[in-house]
C-alpha cells in the first residue's frame, strides 16, 4: 500500500495455478468468481464502510453498507467508487485450462474524495489509522468443455470456497469489522520504524464479544471482563427505548459505548 494525496493505492501478488473468471458486469457479485477484496471503515466505529471487490477480468464490485449483515445492514450497490483506476498482469494465461499459470497481479488506485461517505471529514489520515481489512476468494474448480466453472459436490452443491485475510477473522465472515486490522498512514517525515496497534484494540475486541454474547447468544449474564488484570463491567443501559452498554477504560479514562445496533462511540 502506498498513497499520496489524491489516491490510496494497492497492489495484490495473487499467485494461482488458474487464471479464470467469467463475471464481467459491473456490481454483479463478484466473489462467484476468484476475487480480492478490500474493506474499508475510515472511523472504525463498525458502521458506514466501503467494500471494493475485484476479479482477474478487473470487473469491479464497489458497494456501501451501513452497518454489518449481523445489524440488518443497508447495502447500496449503487454507490460508485467514480474515480477508481485498476489493472491486472497475468503471469500466465487467462481462461486457459491447458497450462499452468503462476498467478495474476492486480493495482488499484482510490482517490479519497471517492470515500468521503465513509470517511465525512474528508481528511487524509496522515500518522493515524484507518480500520482496513484484505480477503482473498478462490474457488475448486472443475472443466466444462475447457471451460472453468466452480465445482460441485454429488448433489450438486458448489463446493465452498477458500477464504485468505490480512487480519484474522475467527470466523469466515468479513462482515464483522471489529476484527479488521489496523493501517498506520505514516508520511513521508515520520521515523517510526515499527507501528504498533492502538492501545484500546484489544480492549475494544473484548468490548465486542461481551456485545454479541448479550445481542446474538442470548447470554444476558455475561457483562464483565478482564483486560489487563482488571475487572470491567459493561454495563447495559436504556435511553428512549435503545439499549447501549458502556464502561470506561482506566487506560485512557474515555468512556466506551456500544449501541444496539453495534456503532461504537467513544468519548
Amino acid at each position: 500500500m502506498l498513497w499520496d494525496n489524491q489516491n490510496l493505492y494497492l497492489l495484490a501478488d495473487i499467485k494461482d495455478d488458474h487464471i479464470w473468471g467469467n463475471l464481467k458486469q459491473k456490481d454483479t457479485v463478484i466473489y462467484y468468481n476468484n476475487d480480492f477484496e478490500i474493506f474499508i471503515d475510515p472511523d472504525g466505529d463498525t458502521h458506514n464502510y466501503m467494500e471494493i471487490e475485484i476479479n482477474a477480468l478487473n470487473t469491479v464490485w464497489d458497494l456501501f453498507l451501513d452497518k454489518p449483515y449481523r445489524n440488518k445492514a443497508i447495502v447500496d450497490n449503487d454507490w460508485d467508487v467514480k474515480g477508481l483506476e485498476s489493472a491486472v498482469f497475468y503471469n500466465g494465461t487467462l481462461n486457459d485450462s491447458s497450462d499452468i499459470d503462476f498467478g495474476w497481479i492486480l493495482e488499484i488506485a482510490i482517490p479519497w474524495v471517492d470515500l468521503k461517505r465513509g470517511n465525512l471529514s474528508g481528511k487524509i489520515p496522515v500518522n493515524s489509522f484507518w480500520r482496513m481489512n484484505f480477503s482473498r476468494v478462490n474457488w475448486d474448480f472443475d472443466l466444462n468443455d475447457k471451460k472453468y466453472e466452480r465445482k460441485k459436490d454429488l448433489n450438486g452443491e458448489y463446493i465452498k470456497e477458500y477464504n485468505w485475510v490480512w487480519s484474522p477473522q475467527g470466523i469466515i465472515n468479513m462482515h464483522e469489522p471489529e476484527h479488521w486490522g489496523y493501517v498506520y498512514f505514516a508520511d513521508s517525515k515520520n521515523k517510526i520504524k515499527t507501528i504498533e496497534p492502538p492501545n484500546n484494540a484489544l480492549f475494544i475486541q473484548d468490548l465486542y464479544n461481551v456485545y454479541l454474547e448479550q445481542i446474538f447468544r442470548k447470554n444476558p449474564d455475561l457483562v464483565s471482563l478482564n483486560h489487563d488484570n482488571k475487572e470491567y463491567v459493561f454495563k447495559k443501559y436504556n435511553t428512549h427505548g435503545m439499549d447501549f452498554w458502556e464502561v470506561k477504560y482506566y487506560n485512557d479514562n474515555r468512556t466506551y459505548r456500544i449501541h444496539f445496533d453495534g456503532r461504537l462511540e467513544v468519548q
